[in-house]
């Protein structure tokens, strides 16, 4: 479980992230603008996407069936 302050950098850095995504500037730019730092900006890009995926990522096998091709009935 994550400390409160580290629970208000997440929420701090995922404010930024979600700004940056809604805006057409590059990170760069971005990061810039908002006087960030750009190696730190990405660090969090990449933690906050893998956080994401592992939350919502889950492996649920799908069922299928094969059905045979039926023959075209138009006459071709």
């Amino acid at each position: 479980m994550k400390s409160h302050i580290g629970q208000k950098r997440a929420a701090w850095w995922l404010t930024h992230v979600a700004q940056w995504r809604q805006s057409d500037m590059s990170k760069a730019g971005y990061c810039t603008k908002h006087s960030i730092n750009l190696s730190s900006f990405r660090y969090w890009l990449r933690k906050l996407s893998t956080e994401t995926m592992d939350a919502s990522a889950a492996i649920v096998p799908l069922p299928f069936t094969l059905v045979p091709k039926l023959p075209n009935d138009s006459g071709q």
